[in-house]
């Protein structure tokens, strides 16, 4: 199912990209609306409120207000009151992720950035305006650490939303609703208080809009609380497609791993990983590695083999590997082992159903690495369409 996914996503977009120059050194989108916010703590809604009518799209704040959901949890939901004083963390405001599934609902499409400064400016450079989340005025920020429901998520004082529409080389010009000013600040001030809430960030634009043949994929908003919270690049890697839903689940590859989401199940649910090990393999199941363990091999194991055999597979986790298996999340993160110990490209490996683990010895001392399976999975899915050469400049 999800193979076949790909190649229609990537067949798509053979037929609709555009090639755009790089961003140029200052740009700025002609005629940017700018609100200002109708109640204290609406600057979220009213930021995305501008963006969206820089298409044409009309939203009142009320819309925003009456359609998503409260939530004590700003990833989720609208967390407190929306007529409180400004400026507090228990009646506060919202991040991106709702707000995003709301505006798939009026015909716009959002992109949540995780590239920093040269995503941000790609996407400005394009037309789109990107909300922002700042402290007021571009202040300074004290982030901390929040929870709901056994979820930990950042909270900040003074936290507030922009819409950025330009830069040029000494800074960048924002459409702020606090009191609905265009309003300008140099790269320094805006790069620190951008980076209080992890460069949280949300560019709108309409959707079907031609695929750019360098634009870089956002995240999915089901994954970008895990993202901006972990950054855990060793462990998933960068994003390399733009996410997918097919039935009720979400999916996205990342370099290493296919993160995946139930939305028919609790928001708070754990982010699935999906079956890389077991999907990139499959080919290979009549080679000797792949082939269990058996009665003889069984019984001559040592102690540390024997402690991480799993029958259910018939593998064994080698010692180099155990350890890291063990310690950094075990069977919810990498699943059973699915092969022997083997080595290629000169490193010692083994797969596991959602991994790939590695020993490079090349460093002192050695590291253990996650292969880069959510590549060679797309490769593997591209590999025989004609537009494949065209589309690895879309996702180097």
């Amino acid at each position: 199912m999800v193979s076949g996914f790909i190649s229609t996503l990537f067949i798509s977009l053979a037929f609709s990209y555009e090639i755009v120059q790089a961003a140029p050194v200052s740009t700025r989108i002609d005629g940017m609306p700018v609100f200002a916010q109708e109640r204290n703590l609406s600057c979220e809604y009213s930021a995305a409120r501008a963006a969206a009518a820089r298409w044409g799209v009309k939203i009142s704040e009320w819309e925003f207000i009456s359609s998503i959901p409260y939530n004590a949890n700003p990833h989720l939901g609208f967390r407190g009151n929306i007529d409180d004083h400004w400026g507090g963390t228990i009646s506060y405001g919202i991040y991106a992720e709702p707000i995003a599934k709301f505006l798939a609902t009026k015909g716009l499409q959002t992109k949540l950035l995780w590239d920093g400064v040269e995503q941000l400016k790609q996407e400005v450079a394009l037309g789109r305006p990107v909300v922002i989340w700042v402290p007021g005025g571009m202040g300074w920020g004290q982030p901390f650490d929040g929870s709901a429901d056994g979820v930990t998520f950042q909270l900040m004082p003074l936290e507030h939303a922009v819409t950025l529409y330009g830069y040029d080389e000494n800074g960048v010009y924002v459409a702020d609703p606090g009191f609905g000013t265009y309003d300008y600040y140099n790269w320094a001030t805006f790069k620190r208080s951008w980076a209080y809430l992890g460069n949280m960030a949300m560019s709108v634009y309409p959707a079907g809009s031609a695929v750019v043949s360098d634009e870089k994929p956002g995240i999915a908003p089901q994954f970008y609380h895990y993202w901006l919270r972990n950054r855990d690049l060793g462990f998933t890697g960068l994003p390399i497609a733009p996410p997918y839903t097919e039935g009720t689940k979400t999916y996205q590859y990342f370099e290493r791993v296919r993160l995946e989401y139930d939305n028919s199940q609790p928001q708070n649910q754990p982010i699935g990983r999906g079956l890389l090990g077991r999907e990139v393999t499959e080919p290979r199941h009549q080679e000797a590695a792949f082939q269990p363990m058996n009665a003889w091999e069984i019984l001559t194991m040592g102690s540390v083999e024997i402690q991480h055999y799993f029958p259910l597979t018939g593998f064994s986790i080698d010692p180099d590997f155990a350890g890291y298996w063990q310690n950094q999340g075990g069977l919810s993160l990498f699943g059973y082992p699915i092969s022997r110990p083997l080595v290629e490209g000169g490193f010692k490996v083994q797969y596991f159903e959602r991994a790939r683990l590695e020993l490079h010895t090349e460093f002192t001392p050695p590291v253990i690495m996650k292969g880069l399976l959510g590549r060679e999975k797309l490769e593997m899915a591209t590999r025989p369409l004609v537009v494949m050469e065209r589309l690895q400049s879309i996702y180097p």
